[in-house]
């Protein structure tokens, strides 16, 4: 945890969106009328990155965030990247980079 957050959650301090973009806690800020356009944009990027390796990090970082974090997942991590880049699907994607064209799954 950092000393922000122990800040935060000790003095309960009320901060604005502004600072929370400062701290990390939002990506950014919307209104009401763009809103719609800022979500479809999010899942047309999500859409565009590789299945099988967006549902591995998807479980690693749930298991980071209940475990003590990277420390105690390390050989985890580094067996599960490791796996990912040289699947089929790893390959097609660095294949694809190296041809500098998209991949079949954006």
């Amino acid at each position: 945890m950092t000393t922000l957050a122990r800040r935060y959650m000790i003095t309960a301090e009320v901060f604005d969106v502004q600072q929370a973009i400062e701290l990390g806690l939002v990506h950014q800020q919307a209104s009401e009328s763009n809103l719609n356009e800022l979500r479809d944009n999010w899942i047309k990027l999500i859409q565009k990155t590789a299945p099988h390796a967006s549902r591995k990090i998807k479980s690693m970082l749930t298991r980071l965030s209940t475990q003590d974090g990277l420390h105690n997942e390390q050989k985890a991590n580094i067996r599960l990247m490791s796996e990912t880049r040289t699947s089929s699907e790893g390959q097609m994607g660095l294949r694809a980079f190296l041809e500098k064209r998209p991949p079949p799954w954006s």
